[in-house]
């Protein structure tokens, strides 16, 4: 390797010294950062250019808590600098061998560490590594490497030099960013009160699980949930009651949803649950089952039972998340106005509609394709109904089939098995 040449700017300030490289890329002068004086004596020799330049490097590599250390090749020897041994906690002076260094690496990061010369010495690239070192004193650290090979002159591998970088403190520095940046994240996506999802996180959620169903199909549910006389309990019980009610309801519905569905406070009193995969009739049979379990609560200090009314609706092609919300809404009120503590579901609404247009004889409503559609719809849901295990499911389809026989022979019927 051939030694870099010294090469001296002309100009009547003062100025930097600078070496140029001729095998570094492009054979490119790096300026030495050492003062200068604009005369040329005898001074400002070679040797004290060197001299200026070590003083450089060491200070540069002492404020970046840098170690440097060369492998030999020829006789396998490794040989560190004295902030090696500091970093490692290893005496200095003490002849590194393979063993010692595998001993200072953490265990679960020594397969990592150890090939780190692999690729440098096979394809001759620059390589950058990190890993963690258990130092005697100072426990676990984590360490950034650098290495690259130094060819002789016919281009062979005679060594491997490189760096190793004390980065623990930055790595601390950037976990910590990035834990305060996700309790951020999950704050903003997160109600204050309950604890539960907010509406962000319900936009953002119906939006990603609409575009799944656009785009592989299947199913996907929502119910929405308002409980009944809720601000009576303000008045009586006072805001406070009405908080630890909202918060009781929000861990209640939390507790009974699979990991995959999505519970959020819409606003107000009204929560919503986001239901992957799944069709009405599913959702009805989790708002009853969170029906009974409200019954069953008691939520201090009220005296009363409480009692919601559900919305449950399932995703049409091509809907978007507003008219989705919309239709949970109008479902959950028109169940609200039969009277509380009342389940309905759009395909409800939609057999007693087209029941409604047969039982008129209004054959323009029963021709319409709209009315002919639903009732179709309707029978697809209760023909996968049909695969539920509870007898009391099993009753209801039977009760539905005999609905929708009678809706097809246009006989009239006395009551739905679906509110």
């Amino acid at each position: 390797m051939q030694e870099p040449t010294l090469q001296w700017l002309e100009q009547e300030e003062p100025v930097a010294a600078t070496v140029r490289d001729q095998n570094a890329p492009g054979n490119e002068i790096i300026p030495l950062l050492i003062p200068t004086p604009g005369e040329k004596d005898e001074r400002n020799t070679a040797e004290d250019i060197s001299r200026g330049a070590i003083s450089t490097l060491r200070l540069a590599l002492q404020a970046g808590k840098i170690g440097v250390w060369r492998w030999d090749f020829r006789t396998n020897n490794l040989i560190w600098d004295e902030r090696m041994y500091l970093m490692y906690g290893i005496s200095a002076g003490t002849p590194i061998t393979s063993e010692l260094w595998k001993n200072a690496v953490h265990p679960e990061d020594l397969q990592l560490a150890s090939g780190i010369f692999s690729p440098v010495v096979q394809q001759g690239l620059h390589d950058r590594h990190r890993f963690r070192i258990v130092h005697p004193a100072r426990g676990i650290r984590f360490i950034e490497a650098a290495q690259e090979l130094v060819l002789d002159s016919e281009n062979r591998p005679v060594a491997c030099v490189g760096i190793d970088q004390d980065v623990t403190e930055w790595c601390e520095m950037r976990d910590s960013l990035l834990a305060r940046q996700a309790e951020l994240e999950t704050m903003s996506l997160t109600d204050a009160l309950t604890g539960v999802g907010n509406r962000r996180k319900l936009d953002e959620g119906l939006a990603r699980e609409i575009s799944r169903v656009r785009r592989y199909g299947g199913q996907m549910s929502l119910l929405l949930a308002d409980l009944d006389r809720f601000k009576s309990i303000n008045d009586e019980f006072g805001h406070d009651a009405g908080d630890s009610v909202l918060r009781a309801i929000a861990q209640m519905m939390a507790s009974m949803v699979r990991d995959t569905d999505l519970v959020a406070r819409l606003g107000g009193d009204e929560f919503c649950i986001v239901m992957p995969s799944v069709g009405v009739p599913g959702a009805k049979l989790l708002a009853e089952r969170m029906q009974l379990r409200l019954e069953q609560a008691v939520v201090s200090p009220l005296n009363v039972p409480l009692t919601a009314s559900f919305g449950a609706v399932q995703v049409r092609p091509g809907e978007s998340a507003e008219s989705l919300l919309h239709r949970a809404d109008q479902t959950m009120y028109r169940a609200k106005s039969r009277g509380r503590n009342q389940v309905g579901s759009d395909f409800g609404d939609e057999v007693r509609s087209a029941v409604k247009a047969i039982s008129s004889r209004d054959s323009l409503a029963w021709n319409a394709s709209a009315s002919a559609k639903r009732l179709i719809r309707c029978i697809h849901c209760f023909r996968i109904l049909g695969t539920a295990d509870d007898p009391v499911q099993r009753a209801r389809l039977e009760s539905t089939h005999v609905c929708v026989e009678s809706v097809l022979a246009r006989r009239p019927i006395a009551s739905l098995p679906y509110n």
